[in-house]
């Protein structure tokens, strides 16, 4: 429908896809301990950059999201 809309949805899912991927890694470094303090940090990111998207979304602004993978194009 709206190139708009298309482009922040790809962006959002794109971002998602590679916090899902961050916290598969954080899992597997809890053995190391490791994950154990990572985890609350990438889900306090995640929250961040959701809210500060959200905010530029809602005054009509593109965002990208910091560190995300572009896979969907």
């Amino acid at each position: 429908d709206s190139a708009y809309i298309g482009e922040n949805a790809r962006e959002a899912l794109n971002f998602q896809i590679t916090v899902v991927i961050g916290y598969f890694i954080c899992w597997i470094l809890i053995f190391l301990l490791i994950g154990v303090a990572l985890l609350p940090l990438l889900w306090i990111a995640n929250i961040i950059f959701c809210i500060m998207a959200a905010v530029a979304t809602s005054k009509g602004e593109s965002y990208r999201y910091p560190l995300a993978l572009r896979l969907i194009n």
